[in-house]
């Protein structure tokens, strides 16, 4: 590594940073990154000094240091004060023009913050007279707490000391380690030292780095190395790439199952047990996060070891190995069956006395699955997500499962391939995005119980609202709206090549556009528009059927009498685009005229 001499400003390089005495920056870089000084500006205000003596100028001897930037000339004043000779600063000591030194220094960071004798935390936007416990403290809305790279340079020096923007002394870490854990969720015997960063499980030490922020996408993971004692090589440009890279190699090296909880959990008593309370969708979410911040609700998981895991479920359970395969990754785990070809994988960790289970679907290949999506409309017992991976099975005083006594629910021990993001097939139903144009057209079957209703299927798009479809009549007279959103109820439609599927939709006056829940009672489910099972969706909404397709796709002319079929098209379509709203056409029932409008991600 090399470091910057506290009293002349010159570089030397050392193989073995233990066997030297020196301090570190932390800091967060400026906004504009040409305010820091780089190694290329130290090198040129060394020549520049040593020219000038040269020639037999008298120059101070530092008088390499007064160029430097403010920062730099604090920490080095710092240092001189404590007796330390040299100092570590990422801006300046790292050649960034060599890629090979660049990559060298990200792996090799978290040990020389380790090794160091102190740390200097420079904060740039806290103010020396402010009292940092106070509430809305500067210190406490301090930009450092929140940077990615910041998180290490926290934990893996012993000594951390702050210092406001003036560099008059703050506090250091061990005295305030309750009031920097309730800034950073990190645990006081992890910030004080009491505790060894690896005896927390992999989730919790992720969730630490969920509310932080990094410059390049690729930083979220390169930052988390040192954390977890593991080294990948550095690419930038790779994007969530590199935090898949880092999961990967924190699994080889660490057997800790908690690295796949990163979402919300189900209660086991809510989890669907047949197909028809509930279902999986064929979404094959990854089995790893794309980001830290997908585990900001793990902060509690804690790991157990496969012993522990066998004394809950009463069985013998071996030792973890995770092997990639052509499939994804091979694992040996416990199997829960919650549905047909639907089971929960039981992980080895628990969060608040409860073991946790990543819902998995059998795939047509044998030892093969998928990673599942709840589709269902139970209580979620933590906050509503969109990927409902997780359920989770509550611990009795005594150590065991409190499982239902159901004997569906059976568990065994498999040996499985769980699909990696990379081999996992693309779904079968087409699912509309807010970026891709695509077009919605209302079956034959709807349009007959939307004319049951009194509705004419005349369209304007004189209601305001980007997803909704104004229905009038011949002359023009406004007499409804039809408001469209992507229903997940598990009555969706199937067709290998047509992929029609359920909307939900709603019925509003052309007045005030307020619901008019008389129009959808309960007899529209004998007309064919059943009730949306969905809660969130709200009072008043029905199903609609619908197809999906491209806009790019030709439209079929060929008429069927099948209802589910997209060439049942005796409605208006509508063709959803990402921006702006085109009015094309008025005359729609007996013309089939479209008619651009905007959407956005209610209508996915």
């Amino acid at each position: 590594m090399r470091l910057l001499n506290t009293r002349t400003g010159e570089f030397i390089w050392v193989e073995n940073p233990h066997q030297v005495r020196y301090a570190t920056l932390s800091h967060v870089w400026c906004k504009d990154p040409r305010r820091e000084t780089s190694y290329h500006d130290m090198v040129h205000f060394q020549e520049e000094v040593r020219s000038s003596r040269e020639r037999g100028e008298m120059l101070l001897e530092d008088a390499v240091l007064s160029k430097a930037s403010y920062k730099v000339r604090g920490a080095c004043a710092l240092a001189r004060a404590d007796g330390i000779d040299w100092l570590w600063v990422d801006t300046c000591c790292i050649d960034k023009a060599s890629s090979a030194e660049l990559e060298g220094a990200i792996n090799a960071m978290y040990t020389w913050y380790s090794a160091s004798t102190v740390c200097y935390v420079f904060l740039q936007d806290v103010d020396a007279h402010e009292d940092p416990y106070a509430p809305g403290s500067g210190f406490r809305r301090s930009e450092w707490h929140a940077r990615g790279w910041t998180l290490q340079e926290l934990i893996a020096p012993q000594v951390v000391l702050f210092f406001s923007r003036s560099w008059r002394f703050i506090g250091a870490k061990h005295g305030m380690a309750g009031l920097v854990s309730d800034i950073t969720g990190v645990d006081v015997e992890v910030i004080t030292g009491a505790r060894p960063v690896n005896a927390l499980s992999v989730a919790g030490r992720m969730s630490w780095a969920s509310r932080r922020a990094t410059t390049k996408r690729e930083d979220e993971a390169y930052s988390l190395m040192g954390l977890f004692g593991v080294h990948i090589s550095v690419v930038y440009g790779e994007g969530s790439m590199a935090f898949l890279r880092l999961q990967e190699e924190i699994l080889k090296r660490v057997p800790d199952e908690s690295i796949f909880v990163w979402n919300r959990a189900l209660d086991v008593h809510t989890a669907p047990r047949s197909p028809h309370s509930g279902s999986v969708e064929e979404m094959h979410p990854a089995l790893f996060a794309s980001s830290p911040a997908l585990f900001s609700a793990s902060a509690a998981v804690v790991s157990m070891s496969k012993d522990q895991l066998s004394e809950v479920l009463g069985l013998r359970i071996p030792p973890s190995t995770y092997i990639a395969t052509s499939h994804g990754l091979r694992v040996t785990l416990p199997l829960l069956r919650l549905a047909e070809d639907v089971f929960a994988a039981v992980l080895a960790c628990q969060r608040n006395d409860s073991l946790l289970g990543l819902v998995v679907k059998k795939t047509s290949t044998s030892d093969v699955y998928s990673i599942g999506v709840l589709a269902t409309s139970s209580k979620l017992v933590f906050d509503s997500d969109d990927l409902r991976c997780m359920v989770q099975f509550p611990i009795q005083l005594d150590g065991r499962l409190a499982s239902p006594t159901s004997p569906e629910l059976t568990i065994c021990v498999k040996k499985i391939n769980i699909l990696h993001p990379s081999f996992v097939p693309s779904p079968r139903q087409l699912s509309p995005r807010r970026n891709i144009p695509y077009i919605v057209g209302l079956s034959e079957r709807s349009v007959r119980c939307l004319s049951s209703l009194g509705h004419r299927s005349s369209l304007s798009t004189s209601s305001g609202t980007p997803t909704a479809i104004a229905l009038s009549d011949f002359d023009g007279t406004p007499l409804a709206a039809v408001e469209l959103r992507r229903c997940e109820c598990s009555g969706l439609l199937e067709s290998e090549h047509n992929h029609p599927c359920w909307f939900a939709v709603r019925l509003t006056t052309a007045s005030s556009w307020t619901a008019v829940v008389e129009h959808l009672d309960a007899s529209c489910a004998a007309r064919g528009l059943p009730e949306c099972c969905i809660p969130e969706v709200g009072h008043g909404w029905q199903h609609l059927e619908a197809f999906v397709r491209s806009s790019y796709e030709p439209v079929s002319s060929t008429c069927s009498s099948s209802p589910a079929t997209p060439d049942d098209f005796s409605a208006p379509e509508t063709t959803a685009t990402p921006r702006g709203s085109l009015s094309r056409s008025t005359s729609l029932f007996a013309a089939k005229a479209r008619v651009r409008t905007r959407t956005r991600a209610r209508a996915r």
